[in-house]
């Protein structure tokens, strides 16, 4: 039985605070708290909102904090987890900008405001700004079209453009927009050429040496003399290993130009495991930033998401201290009370009930395969409303949801997967084109989930794994004051569950729709649950954290050897931070031990994210489209063939559904048990991995040809090392990980013998 319960508009709490300048608009509650936290002495912020409610004017509360109460910010940097959401931010921001002044100049990615406000709070104070407000977009796809527009010769080259038309113009507040990548890469001083980034992380990773290096300087901050000469030493080895002291100003510029102190993180919890080190370690490295700076009180971090990282949190709570964590909660209020702004219209949920062979989290997730089928039978009832999204979990099954409408209806889907669509369906172009007006059915996955915020989206099926991508998903249709319909994939065995906990009731406010979800779904999708543990407190995770705080340090001493006394306050973090993440004598001996030197193994590790992808063409009659993909996704969601006549590539057929868990085992022949155990709990390139182990020793397959294209590193566990100790948790865990495609396991007669981690 179809139950169908109408949820009430979400709206938020008005504030007092107004802006005038080219229109007049009135802050949310939540935004003038914002705003209150940049003249607090807090340093950090988790802010947790619903999705539309505006969180991005976080970006702008530390100017408003200048007019209102004095402060001195010079901008902001916003950094987004993909490259659509950060070109769509661009273009709100440049939307919101366009309400508070005039357009002075623009070109590409780079964007300057003469801005003119007048600021009233509460208490009938009126403050005023007048001033130019610049707006950057640093993506790699956008500095490639400035650097073809300006005849650039390098991505380097066209930052120091930005840089000089920056100052040119005299920009009193920057906002950057971008994803984490370059400021990583900045702030870490990892930003330099391949060769040369090779030899510092060859160093970085040296056993205890960056730390020894930094307690030792420490101990001689009494005796200037003796530090000087020191530091000398180190500048010298380090200078052996870069570009020289002349290019590291030029980076030291461009980082100080570009990267504004705020720090804003949006949609934090959408990140995976794999980012999460890298994700701590940009944090720590704006805390080291900070302490270099004259004006430390300027350097703040704001984390947005629907579900805050309990895990950052601890980390930033146990280096910088409880005081300086401030939390943000907005609730939704009723639409009926006085001063109010609507998030998002009523909207009719349709708990639609779908047979799954498995109870508990695996149930939410096979769901995905009744998607085809679900879209075949609303496919009507789709084009009535116009503009539509269909979230699913799968490449597959969301093309195959496409294919079955496009087939009953005629109309043309937009599939926005990751993978490039098929021809004849639209792909991301289309979201743009018709972002607010239009007829548009989009049909995707995550990769759509943080794409173009589309506006008047008026109908969706979701499928949704756990609570918080329910809330993240249901979010994306009916904001503002639009209403909407979503009909909602649940297991059969749980649709009774809801309508219970709702009371069979006609009429529910969303929190009571949230909450009765609450009682059967998963919080937390169970493979960012289990990643966490591996990722954050094994040692390969420490790794990630450490490298990009170890190389900091080393280029500090070349950048600051005239000045060593400055140094102090960040070394003294870089060592607390140390023993706080547990930078022990074991993890220092596995790194010597376990570790591949490989400069290839090396700087994946450092890379901010997840990286191994593999070219791919698909072929439809006479047509093709080349593209990009994680070699998992490809492997388990299409027929493929692989070709090597010039050049290694995928050819990609029809979608086939396959078991994720089976795609990514490899067979043994003949297991060595002892030349196994021998490489338990290392990092190695693939290649080398297969090399030692015998290549007759594995049964050939597609994932071993792919992953010894790509040679990505890997670590390796061996699941029989100690069965009786803390290992045996390491391997139930990566187990778990392998039913969700996470994890790559050897096997032999049904046995498994190891388990390895792309990295």
């Amino acid at each position: 039985m179809v139950y169908t319960v109408e949820v009430e508009p979400v709206c938020v709490e008005l504030g007092e605070i107004k802006i005038r300048g080219k229109e007049e608009f009135t802050l949310r509650r939540f935004q003038e708290e914002l705003v209150g936290f940049f003249s607090s002495p807090r340093i950090y912020l988790f802010l947790s909102a619903p999705t539309g409610s505006g969180k991005t004017f976080t970006l702008l509360a530390p100017l408003f904090s200048n007019v209102l109460y004095g402060t001195r910010y010079d901008g902001a940097l916003g950094v987004y987890p993909t490259k659509p959401l950060t070109a769509d931010q661009f273009e709100s921001m440049k939307f919101t900008l366009g309400k508070l002044g005039e357009v002075k100049s623009e070109k590409g990615g780079v964007v300057i405001y003469e801005v003119n406000i007048e600021v009233e709070s509460g208490d009938d104070r009126v403050a005023s700004y007048r001033g130019k407000v610049g707006l950057v977009l640093l993506t790699r796809d956008n500095i490639e079209k400035l650097r073809e527009s300006m005849a650039m010769e390098s991505g380097r080259s066209v930052l120091d453009a930005v840089r000089r038309v920056l100052i040119a113009e005299d920009v009193d507040y920057l906002i950057t927009l971008a994803v984490p990548e370059y400021p990583y890469l900045m702030l870490s001083h990892m930003y330099r050429s391949h060769h040369d980034l090779a030899k510092v992380l060859d160093l970085a990773s040296s056993g205890k040496i960056v730390l020894e290096l930094a307690e030792k300087a420490l101990s001689l901050m009494e005796n200037e003399d003796e530090l000087r000469r020191y530091t000398l030493r180190i500048a010298k080895m380090v200078k052996k290993l870069v570009e020289g002291r002349t290019a590291e100003r030029e980076l030291a510029d461009l980082s100080s130009a570009l990267l504004p102190p705020v720090l804003f993180f949006d949609e934090f919890h959408t990140w995976s495991f794999y980012e999460l080190p890298t994700a701590a370690a940009l944090v720590l490295l704006h805390r080291l930033t900070s302490l270099m700076s004259t004006r430390r009180e300027m350097y703040r971090v704001v984390f947005s998401s629907a579900t805050p990282n309990q895990r950052i949190l601890d980390i930033v709570r146990k280096i910088a201290g409880e005081s300086s964590v401030e939390k943000v909660e907005v609730n939704p209020v009723d639409c009926g009370r006085g001063s109010v702004a609507m998030v998002k219209g009523r909207t009719m949920v349709e708990l639609y009930p779908v047979e799954t062979n498995v109870y508990g989290a695996l149930a939410w997730i096979e769901v995905d395969k009744s998607l085809p089928s679900v879209v075949e039978s609303k496919a009507e009832e789709i084009v009535k409303y116009e503009r539509a999204m269909i979230l699913g979990r799968r490449v597959y099954s969301v093309e195959k949801a496409a294919e079955s409408f496009h087939r009953k209806t005629g109309k043309t889907p937009a599939v926005v997967t990751g993978v490039v669509p098929p021809p004849g369906f639209y792909g991301k172009d289309a979201l743009v084109e018709r972002r607010a007006t239009g007829e548009l059915y989009v049909f995707g996955n995550y990769a759509v989930e943080l794409g173009v915020d589309l506006q008047n989206m008026r109908y969706s099926i979701v499928v949704a794994s756990n609570l918080g991508e329910l809330v993240q998903r249901m979010g994306r249709s009916g904001r503002g004051n639009v209403d909407s319909k979503s009909v909602v994939l649940v297991p059969r065995c749980y649709v009774d569950e809801v309508t219970k906990k709702l009371k069979s009731r006609s009429t529910v406010s969303y929190r009571e729709l949230v909450e009765a979800f609450s009682w059967i779904m998963p919080d937390e999708h169970i493979v960012r649950k289990l990643g966490n543990e591996v990722m954050l407190y094994w040692n390969i995770g420490k790794l990630r954290v450490y490298l990009p705080l170890a190389t900091h340090v080393l280029i500090l001493f070349l950048r600051h050897m005239d000045k060593p006394m400055d140094l102090k306050p960040v070394l003294q973090d870089f060592v607390n931070t140390a023993s706080v993440l547990m930078f022990n004598g074991e993890f220092f001996s596995w790194i010597n031990c376990r570790v591949s030197r490989n400069p290839e193994v090396l700087v994946e590790l450092a890379a901010f994210r997840l990286s191994p992808t593999v070219p791919y063409t698909r072929y439809i009659g006479e047509e093709h489209v080349d593209g990009e993909a994680n070699p998992v996704t490809l492997l388990s969601n299409y027929d493929v063939e692989l070709d090597t006549s010039g050049g290694f590539r995928v050819v990609i057929g029809k979608p086939s559904e396959k078991s994720v868990k089976n795609v990514t085992e490899i067979n043994l022949n003949h297991p060595n048990r002892s030349l196994m155990l021998s490489l338990n709990d290392t990092v190695l390139p693939f290649k080398l991995l297969l090399e030692i182990l015998g290549g007759k020793r594995l049964v050939n397959n597609a994932l071993i040809r792919v992953l010894k294209e790509i040679n990505a590193p890997v670590y390796f566990i061996y699941t029989r090392a100690n069965e009786k100790t803390a290992e045996t948790n390491r391997v139930h865990l990566l187990e778990t990980l392998h039913v969700y495609g996470q994890a790559i396991a050897l096997k032999h007669s049904g046995d498994t013998y190891a388990y390895m981690l792309l990295l």
